[in-house]
């Protein structure tokens, strides 16, 4: 049982940095030096942990790309809108 366990969590990281090598592409780097360059890349690895627990939290089937682009067409707005839009629930009408 054990093995079975840690073989289930390795895979686990596998996906999760598969799915961030492929959510993180860095088309532009905004930097010239060493330490501008590694904030960017932290950055970039701080939302996609950040989605990744949103994703959790939620239990949401959405994307992790679907979750991102939610969360930032709702920066502005209640946690409890895009809350609802990520777990799939309906929103209310006005």
């Amino acid at each position: 049982e054990a093995i079975s366990q840690m073989y289930r969590s390795r895979w686990e990281i596998e996906l999760f940095f598969k799915q961030l090598k492929q959510q993180t592409t860095i088309k532009k780097f905004f930097s010239r030096d060493e330490d501008g360059l590694k904030n960017q890349v932290y950055l970039a690895l701080i939302a996609q942990l950040l989605t990744y627990l949103v994703k959790l939290e939620t239990q949401s089937v959405l994307s992790s790309l679907t979750i991102q682009r939610y969360l930032f067409a709702s920066l502005w707005e209640a946690s409890e809108l895009w809350e609802t839009r990520i777990r799939g629930k309906p929103t209310e009408s006005k």
